[in-house]
Order: structure tokens, then C-alpha cells, then sequence
């Protein structure tokens, strides 16, 4: 009995597959050339996803703060959340409305409004009690020009007004900063080899975040001036108290603080020196030297410039006199007879 051998197609007949050549890597297409020519709307459906969640809500950002909340926070830049007004200040307000002649009143309802602001965490919050309480010692420094303890007040309450102010611009920055960083996701986030299918989402969502930083930036101006505004006032007011308590050192030393606050130099000098003429073994004394010398010494560009003077002059002196001949070194003309 004959044994049968299994028949063996030849090589490369037909009716077999033949298997492909597998392509080395340097000739395999690329992951993103892969998905623009066969999964380009799934990617746009993922990029619209990663935008929403991680722009827009802060989804996977380490700062934990989305542009949802920035906008939220911009929308109202300009009109704080209304907070529910303190019982203290209710009942100071009754009392100048009972006494509106008496200067104790108005010293207590800015007393009042400085407390209320303090305990707010928002600066945009604590800006406007803190103005409130300007306005409420403005009123009894009418009723009391010349008390010391209204003047002290009132420039304590000018001092943190524009301390909220420069807060409330400095957290506007921030915000803008965030959007502009938000802003860079999105361009990272659409490569240009999507073309026009992802260019409408991405100039869409560019533009919005755009204009509202550029809105945010503009609206920290406004609470900049209000902080220097506030700061000169402050100083007027102790320059008024000066005149009143001359031998008071703590007068002059906050004096000095705010001329520093308004870049008022000269100012700043004057209250130090009166300082330390008051009490010149105070503890404080050192620091107020130092403080004194780094005013009074010349600046580095005008010891700069001083040096650059000299030098050159004394350079021009040594050029000058090298080429200039001297009555021994000339050459005397030999006459030949």
C-alpha cells in the first residue's frame, strides 16, 4: 500500500496570499500623518474634548484654576460680590444718622468699615469698605481738623486703601496671565498639519481669550492710580500731623514710610533725619541709618557717569601732554657751516 504525500502548492501560486513586506521604521508613516489620513475627525472630536476639559475647566492643569473660574473672576472686575453688612457697621451707621455732627460717630463707622475689610479675603471686597472708611474719617476730620487721633486714622485708613488697590490690579494681572497661558494651550494643541478643519475652533477660542485678557489688562490702571492717589493723600495728612506733634518720632518714622510709598525722596530723607534727631539710640535707629545712607548716597549711575568723566579727562591730560613736545626732547637742526 502506497503512502500519499500531501500536496504542496509551489511557491507563489496562485489562490495563496502572499505575505506583505512589512515596511522598516524609517519608512512607516508617522502617527500624526496616520490619524490626518485616516481618524482626522476623531482627533478633532479628542482636540475639542482636551480644549474644553483642560483650557476651559483646568482639567490636568497643576494650577488648578481654569479658564471657566478666570472669566467667572474677569466678569466681574468691576462689581464685587455683595457681602452681607456687619452688625458693627449697621449700628455705626445708625449712629451718625442720630449724631451727624458728632465727630465720634464718624470715627467709629471707620473703625467699623476698617474691620469689615479686613476680615474679606477678596481684595475687590476689601477695597471698597476700606474706601468707605476714608470717606467716614474725611467726615470727621471735617468735624476736627486738628485732632491727632482723626489725622492718625485717617492716614492709616489711606495707607490700606491703596494697599487694596494695588492688590486688587495685581490679582487682574494675574488673571490676565492665566488667560494668555491659557491661551498657548490652545495654539499647542492644534497643529497646523490639521489644516482648516481645526483653524476655525482654534481662532474662535484664540480670539475669545485674546480680547478678555486684553480687558483684564487694561482694567488694573484704574486701581493703580487709585493706589497712588491713595498713598499721597496718606502723606498729606501726616505732613498735617508733623506740624501738629513735632517731638512724636513714631509721627515722623510713618511719615517717612509713606514719602517712600509716593517716591517723595526728599520727603523720605527729611522725616528720617528728624527721627533719629528725636531718638537716635532707638532700636530702630540702625535701620534708619542705613536706610538714610542708601538715599543720600549717590546713585550708581551718577558715580558711574562721575568716573567716566574723570577718567576721560585724565586721559585726555596723559594725551595731550605725550604729544606735545618738550623743550629737551625736540630735535635741534644742525646748521652745516
Amino acid at each position: 500500500m502506497g503512502t500519499k504525500n500531501a500536496p504542496t502548492a509551489p511557491s507563489g501560486k496562485k489562490g495563496r496570499p502572499t505575505p506583505s513586506r512589512r515596511k522598516p521604521p524609517g519608512e512607516r508613516p508617522l502617527f500624526t500623518e496616520w490619524v490626518v489620513r485616516r481618524g482626522r475627525w476623531v482627533f478633532i472630536l479628542l482636540a475639542a474634548v482636551f480644549v474644553i476639559g483642560f483650557v476651559l475647566y483646568g482639567v490636568g492643569n497643576s494650577g488648578g484654576a481654569g479658564l471657566n473660574d478666570v472669566l467667572q473672576n474677569g466678569n466681574a472686575s468691576n462689581t464685587p460680590t455683595t457681602v452681607p453688612t456687619p452688625d458693627v457697621v449697621k449700628a455705626a451707621l445708625k449712629a451718625t444718622k442720630e449724631r451727624p455732627t458728632d465727630a465720634s460717630a464718624w470715627v467709629s463707622l471707620g473703625a467699623a468699615y476698617s474691620s469689615a475689610a479686613a476680615g474679606l479675603s477678596s481684595p475687590a471686597g476689601a477695597l471698597v469698605d476700606y474706601s468707605m472708611s476714608v470717606t467716614a474719617y474725611e467726615k470727621a476730620k471735617s468735624l476736627k481738623p486738628t485732632d491727632v487721633d482723626v489725622l492718625s486714622a485717617l492716614a492709616l485708613a489711606y495707607n490700606a486703601e491703596a494697599s487694596a488697590a494695588d492688590s486688587r490690579a495685581a490679582e487682574l494681572y494675574n488673571q490676565s496671565s492665566s488667560l494668555q497661558s491659557a491661551r498657548s494651550n490652545v495654539e499647542l494643541f492644534a497643529p497646523a498639519s490639521f489644516g482648516s478643519l481645526v483653524d476655525p475652533l482654534t481662532q474662535a477660542m484664540d480670539s475669545s481669550i485674546s480680547n478678555r485678557a486684553n480687558a483684564l489688562q487694561q482694567l488694573t490702571s484704574p486701581f493703580y492710580t487709585q493706589a497712588s492717589a491713595a498713598s499721597k493723600a496718606a502723606l498729606t495728612v501726616y505732613l498735617q500731623l508733623t506740624t501738629l506733634r513735632s517731638t512724636d518720632p513714631a509721627i515722623w518714622f510713618q511719615m517717612a514710610e509713606a514719602a517712600r510709598q509716593t517716591g517723595d525722596k526728599t520727603n523720605e530723607v527729611k522725616a528720617f533725619e528728624r527721627f533719629l534727631a528725636l531718638v537716635p539710640s532707638d532700636p530702630l535707629s540702625p535701620q534708619v541709618r542705613s536706610a538714610l545712607d542708601n538715599l543720600t548716597k549717590p546713585t550708581t549711575a551718577a558715580s558711574t557717569a562721575a568716573a567716566t568723566t574723570t577718567a576721560a579727562t585724565t586721559t585726555k591730560s596723559t594725551t595731550t601732554k605725550a604729544t606735545t613736545p618738550s623743550s629737551s626732547t625736540s630735535p635741534k637742526t644742525s646748521t652745516t657751516k
